[in-house]
């Protein structure tokens, strides 16, 4: 019965030590920090200047056209 007790006693002794050191194996692992986030790089999308394009060349046309108009009204 002696030795039934002791080896009990011996196997909780054991887990409850390695339930400890596996405790505070996994708080030491909450207090390193992380690593480092790649920080993300904003590219801005490409502008369409197509559109602002023609209407340049509308305005260039129109001012074009009404001097011709007022150069050839004497």
């Amino acid at each position: 019965m002696k030795k039934t007790a002791i080896k009990l006693t011996l196997s909780a002794a054991a887990a409850a030590t390695a339930a400890l050191l596996l405790a505070g194996c996994q708080e030491e692992n909450r207090k390193q920090p992380s690593a480092p986030k790649e920080a993300e790089i904003q590219i801005p999308a490409p502008i369409d200047t197509a559109a602002m394009d023609e209407e340049h060349r509308f305005q260039i046309r129109l001012i074009k056209s009404t001097h011709s108009n007022t150069y050839t009204e004497k």
